[in-house]
């Protein structure tokens, strides 16, 4: 009882701390408002987002109907001789007429969506790696030495290599990004379980029959939680990142998916005549990108007991 208490406290404790952080705040609420929509679609847009309508294509971001006009600029009729508008486009449309606001959110489901299970299955398999490391000594040399490969290749380059070899696809980006971010799991978590498997309480534990594997999931894995969770929420932003560079060399998603990379990948050739193909996606990578950075930067202070007195 007075465990679940003191569990409860912290937890109550960490949240007021994260909420009194006025720019952590505003972070949270940025990422709840943009997974709330990305969630509920549908109820925020009435478009289709690989729908084209090339008499509506680049147009730019309005709060109104915009008159139609041909490749020569004149307005386009109908056959009563009135102008044509377009329909209400907030954000503008693309090179193909489709809603830059449409895709824009159903973009981010992809970019989440894949960023979330990369980090998982990096996470899963990272620490698993770091906890018997940690605990075998045999297991370690093995283990580390692998690690010690996978940290020689340049983050970005790897994921690139491991797409290419298995080829294009949202699972094969997935499984690169969580491949990217094992050995960084692997390493941290080691460390960590290290320093906890010294204290005197784990020797008087297996002092009296402690299994190795109760050892190692009851006693040190929740001492290891705090730097896993920091990392996960940073490791996030640059999963996405990730996503989007890889989409934009043509090796993530793949038109005519709306993932935030090929968004920009596709505004290329409209830099100068419709730039918001570019600067929509581009600042909902950078924004998402620095609310998880802002996140994760604010727990590492509150979770680490030697910055957590600032609070």
């Amino acid at each position: 009882m007075s465990e679940n208490i003191k569990k409860e406290s912290y937890f109550k404790n960490s949240t007021k701390k994260l909420l009194r952080n006025k720019l952590a705040t505003i972070a949270l609420i940025i990422l709840v408002i943009e997974l709330v929509i990305i969630i509920g679609a549908p109820f925020f847009t009435n478009y289709d987002p690989a729908k084209q309508s090339l008499q509506e294509r680049l147009l730019p971001p309005s709060l109104s109907e915009q008159p139609l006009e041909d490749y020569q600029g004149e307005p386009i009729r109908d056959e009563e001789g009135n102008v044509k508008y377009s329909k209400f486009h907030l954000l503008g449309t693309d090179n193909f007429g489709r809603d830059i606001w449409t895709r824009i959110i159903y973009g981010g489901r992809i970019s989440l969506t894949v960023g979330f299970a990369a980090i998982l299955l990096g996470m899963t398999v990272g620490v698993m790696a770091g906890l018997f490391s940690a605990y075998y000594p045999k297991v370690d040399a093995v283990v580390m030495r692998i690690m010690d490969i996978m940290f020689s290749f340049p983050g970005i380059l790897l994921a690139m290599l491991i797409v290419a070899m298995l080829g294009t696809s949202l699972r094969n980006v997935t499984l690169a990004i969580s491949i990217w971010s094992i050995p960084t799991f692997a390493r941290l978590v080691r460390g960590e379980a290290l320093s906890v498997k010294q204290n005197d309480y784990i020797k008087a534990i297996k002092s009296v029959g402690a299994g190795d594997l109760r050892i190692i999931f009851i006693h040190i894995l929740p001492n290891c939680v705090a730097p896993i969770v920091v990392y996960s929420t940073m490791r996030m932003a640059t999963a996405i990142l990730s996503i989007a560079s890889l989409s934009y060399l043509g090796i993530g998603a793949q038109p005519p998916l709306s993932e935030w990379g090929t968004m920009v990948a596709a505004g290329r050739d409209y830099m100068f005549d419709a730039p918001h193909m570019i600067v929509v996606p581009g600042v909902a990578i950078i924004v998402t990108m620095l609310c998880f950075n802002i996140l994760g930067d604010v727990l590492r202070d509150i979770l680490d007991p030697n910055l957590s007195d600032n609070f």
